[in-house]
């Protein structure tokens, strides 16, 4: 095993009255990746998430939208009302 790059002993993080972290220990070591998320980056993280979603959606419905145009019919031709009387008329 490497040795340790960072290392804690005993870290205790309060908010008011309550405990929110409490680490009886911690080692890092070379080639391992520590991550601290802080409030700010969690509301970075889930705003971008959130705009991606929205992208995701926005395509999928420009995506259906040119399919279903794809599948309209052409339209009718307009018939005059004379053209239709002849037409029952025979």
């Amino acid at each position: 095993m490497s040795e340790s790059v960072l290392e804690v002993h005993d870290v205790a993080v309060t908010y008011g009255d309550r405990t929110v972290l409490d680490v009886p220990h911690l080692a890092v070591r070379q080639g391992e990746v520590l991550t601290l998320v802080t409030a700010w980056w969690l509301e970075q993280l889930e705003s971008s998430l959130a705009n991606a979603e929205r992208a995701r959606d926005r395509e999928l419905e420009e995506l259906l939208c040119k399919e279903l145009m794809g599948q309209r019919k052409p339209p009718l031709r307009k018939t005059s009302p004379n053209s239709w009387r002849r037409v029952i008329a025979e």
